[in-house]
């Protein structure tokens, strides 16, 4: 009866390492942990045990591995979501699905993009202008590549947006921004023409207004074609117009 009872005993342990082997399975399998196998053995059910006893210590190791592999995931997986929030983008739904070594290779290439995109902005703001609406889900390449441009070419582009607000236009950067030095320097020699013809108009246009003015303070009619004179014509015939009103 002693060894009846014993054998009983045995099998009732047997059954509960068994079932507490395929719990602790199950739960692995969750975490995304291959099963663990069980360890060969030979002979009776003392050997049984054993071998379930030695797969159950194998899978707490296992699960003290995963939960810390899980912590340091949920940490790289917090980090990646406020490099994200710097890029005032949303982290993709693949982020959950990369592996640590993956997330980890993610989380250098964001640094590296909120970096080059802080750069970015600021040669923007040197330059007095505003970034694209977009320019933070730009890849890295395109983002540094324009930063490089603003910055090498930095002074040509800043005479350039002056030469625009002097013609009365729209200061367009973008439109430049993408230009060799070369390119530059032609759009450059076209915008100081225009502007040295736009003043000499104003100039002249101011000049005739004060001819016009004269003349009608000395009840002249003004000589046909007084529009088209040069400004040299125009300034002398002021100077003759306000030597006499001193006189």
């Amino acid at each position: 009866l002693g060894l009846g009872a014993y054998r009983g005993l045995q099998a009732m342990q047997l059954q509960r390492l068994a079932a507490r082997l395929r719990t602790e399975q199950s739960e692995l399998a969750e975490m995304g942990v291959a099963a663990v196998e069980l360890p060969a053995h030979q002979g009776g059910i003392r050997a049984k045990i054993a071998a379930h006893a030695e797969a159950l210590r194998q899978l707490t190791d296992a699960k003290v591995i995963a939960e810390e592999a899980a912590e340091r995931k949920a940490v790289l997986l917090a980090e990646a979501s406020a490099l994200y929030a710097q890029l005032q983008l949303s982290p993709p739904a693949s982020l959950q699905a990369q592996g640590e070594a993956e997330l980890r290779q993610s989380l250098d290439t964001l640094s590296q993009r909120v970096g080059a995109c802080a750069a970015l902005l600021e040669a923007y703001r040197t330059l007095g202008q505003a970034p694209p609406d977009d320019f933070r889900a730009w890849p890295l390449e395109r983002t540094e590549a324009r930063r490089a441009s603003l910055t090498e070419h930095a002074p040509l582009l800043r005479e350039a947006l002056l030469l625009q607000t002097k013609l009365g236009g729209a200061r367009s950067l973008e439109a430049l921004v993408e230009r060799s030095e070369a390119e530059l320097e032609e759009t450059l020699v076209g915008l100081r023409a225009k502007v040295a013809e736009t003043t000499a108009r104003r100039a002249k246009d101011t000049l005739l207004g004060k001819v016009e003015a004269a003349l009608w303070m000395h009840k002249q009619e003004a000589p046909v074609g007084l529009a088209s004179m040069p400004a040299e014509a125009l300034q002398a015939l002021l100077d003759k117009l306000l030597g006499a009103k001193a006189a």
